[in-house]
């Protein structure tokens, strides 16, 4: 017996069986056993590819097809007669995967695996078809959709999990869309990889080993930090006792540990010099400011002790203004003149030398004094001065006995009725001042002459 056109499909990028139909064989016509060919036919096993478990024989035989899942004895007329046979894989979900490369941003492309789940329904469509390599036909059910090429292009290599989820939705929403179809199989779509390309592997590798780098060399800087820290504060930062430390654990010989004590008690000589000329300058600074401070406030208190003399000065200057205008124009008596404040102030003390005299409330108004409402002093006083210095003349007339007499009279005598028709004729209206004076002069007379005609 001989075998012709025996052939096994294979995936020639994974070199695996294809599926659905792993092998394919074409038969010879089988002819009859035994003596002078009168017994009967039987088709050799050698013939016949050998199937496993989930794999089937489909025979081609007088235009149709049997599907043979190893009950069809060799011996059977439509086995005797089939003139080819196909082993198709019946597995449940068997992947097929995809390899496609898009490009991206950058030089290289990205990688997909795109992976679909098939199942053989119908073993005899399938072979009838004649579609025995579902990821060929796969294959150019994915070129058909244009947009795949184009769906990494505006992403970087580092941007690998986002191309990922984008190629994903798309396939997921094209294969429900435009569903592949095989006669006598079920394709389903199982999800893609991307396998990350080998310049991003580089790159990410030598990241790491960079990281890596620098974490050794920080905790290695942290550590030597803390080893320092421990150190000085265990020697509180002497450099002699640092040195002397040095010394007993090998790394420096007595001749530097000399020079270098030496040294070091050179620059806190230095050091102590500094310090001391810094302190002296302070100090230095710090009386020439206390000194001029001194001078400042020496030139205030005497700048206000000028102002404070002139203020006086110049109040006192206005007073003897006011008096010797007031005279010139004859009214002496009607400008008051605060003698106890005058003599209180020249004197440095705030109260009055006397107490006020009180003032009787049942007087006329007429009689009250007038308060000055610059002064604030009361304008009594000066009346009751020029009527004193009256009395005090017209005693003294009358010690002499002398009377005065109607010619003899100064302007400012005579009773109050002659004042009074005076100044109707003059036309002139006294103050109340002037008649409070002429009041109490003319009472002071009519006492006086009660008196003196009491002594005769």
């Amino acid at each position: 017996m001989s075998i012709t056109d025996a052939d096994t499909d294979t995936d020639p990028r994974t070199h695996t069986p294809a599926f659905p139909i792993v092998e394919r064989r074409v038969l010879q016509p089988t002819p009859r056993r035994g003596f002078l060919g009168l017994g009967s036919r039987r088709r050799d096993r050698a013939e016949l590819p050998n199937p496993e478990a989930h794999q089937v024989l489909v025979y081609r035989t007088g235009g149709g097809y049997l599907v043979d899942s190893g009950e069809t004895p060799l011996d059977d007329e439509r086995v005797t007669s089939a003139d080819h046979v196909s082993l198709v894989d019946l597995g449940h979900d068997v992947p097929v995967t995809i390899e496609r490369e898009i490009p991206s941003a950058e030089d290289a492309g990205f990688a997909l695996h795109i992976t679909f789940t098939c199942t053989v329904t119908d073993a005899e469509a399938v072979v009838r078809a004649g579609r025995g390599d579902a990821h060929r036909i796969i294959d150019i059910y994915l070129r058909k959709y244009e947009k795949l090429h184009r769906l990494g292009q505006n992403h970087t290599l580092s941007e690998v999990n986002t191309v990922r989820d984008v190629v994903s939705s798309q396939i997921q929403a094209y294969t429900e869309l435009m569903p592949p179809h095989i006669p006598g199989m079920r394709i389903e779509y199982a999800g893609t990889e991307i396998e990350t390309p080998d310049v991003l592997k580089e790159h990410l590798t030598k990241r790491r080993e960079t990281l890596n780098e620098q974490e050794i060399r920080r905790r290695v800087t942290a550590f030597t930090r803390e080893i320092m820290a421990d150190l000085s504060e265990s020697i509180q930062n002497r450099t002699i006792e640092a040195l002397t430390l040095s010394v007993a654990e090998g790394k420096t010989s007595l001749g530097e540990l000399a020079d270098k004590i030496a040294e070091e008690r050179d620059r806190e000589q230095v050091l102590e010099e500094r310090r001391l000329q810094e302190e002296r300058a302070d100090e230095q600074a710090r009386r020439e400011r206390e000194r001029e401070d001194s001078l400042r406030q020496e030139a205030r208190e005497h700048e206000r002790e000028v102002w404070a003399r002139e203020d006086r000065h110049r109040r006192e200057q206005l007073q003897r203004d006011v008096l010797t205008t007031a005279i010139r124009y004859g009214h002496g008596d009607d400008v008051p003149i605060d003698v106890r404040g005058i003599l209180a102030e020249q004197l440095g003390t705030s109260a009055p030398l006397t107490e006020p005299t009180a003032v009787d409330a049942s007087a006329p108004a007429s009689a009250l004094p007038e308060v000055n409402a610059d002064t604030g002093s009361d304008r009594s006083a000066s009346d009751r001065s020029a009527s004193d210095r009256s009395a005090s003349d017209r005693s003294a007339s009358d010690r002499s006995g002398s009377a005065p007499s109607g010619s003899d009279r100064s302007p400012g005598d005579g009773s109050a009725a002659e004042h009074e028709a005076n100044d109707r004729v003059n036309g002139s209206r006294p103050s109340r001042s002037e008649r409070n004076v002429r009041a109490d002069r003319d009472e002071r007379e009519s006492f006086d002459i009660r008196e003196d005609d009491h002594d005769e």
